[in-house]
């Protein structure tokens, strides 16, 4: 379901950067502006501990991909460089050699599944309201 949800945002993104742009080389030169903030905000390769960087990264649904996949995983976010998701709790929340139980890592899954969701809902909203702008100028 995770890698299901993180396709289908990716896929939102790209319809909604490729309606956005007005031809398909403006599209083709946004792709990389579009996807180093998703791998840097993701969390994997640098740690969000900072307050701004962990607000900034909500907004990516690679992070919440990470997390849900993270989670299920079993990987403990202390011992991966503190990475946070809210506040100061710790993005992952695995079960494995760990104090969260087993509901607590479910409850974090089932929050980056709603998280992916929302955004997919969004850029599809997005999305529609852009294609219905360019089809009224025309």
């Amino acid at each position: 379901i995770t890698l299901a949800l993180a396709a289908l945002t990716g896929m939102m993104v790209g319809l909604t950067m490729s309606a956005a742009s007005p031809s398909e080389a403006t599209a083709q030169s946004l792709l990389p502006v579009i996807l180093i903030p998703q791998i840097i905000f993701a969390g994997v390769e640098i740690a969000l501990t900072e307050k701004y960087t962990t607000v900034f990264g909500l907004f990516f649904a690679s992070h919440w991909a990470m997390a849900a996949l993270g989670s299920s995983l079993g990987l403990h976010g202390d011992k991966l460089g503190g990475d946070k998701l809210l506040g100061n709790d710790l993005t992952y929340h695995g079960t494995l050699f760990s104090t969260y139980t087993q509901t607590q890592a479910m409850q974090r899954v089932l929050l980056a599944w709603a998280a992916m969701g929302a955004i997919a809902i969004i850029l599809a909203i997005v999305t529609g309201i852009i294609l219905k702008r360019k089809d009224i100028r025309r």
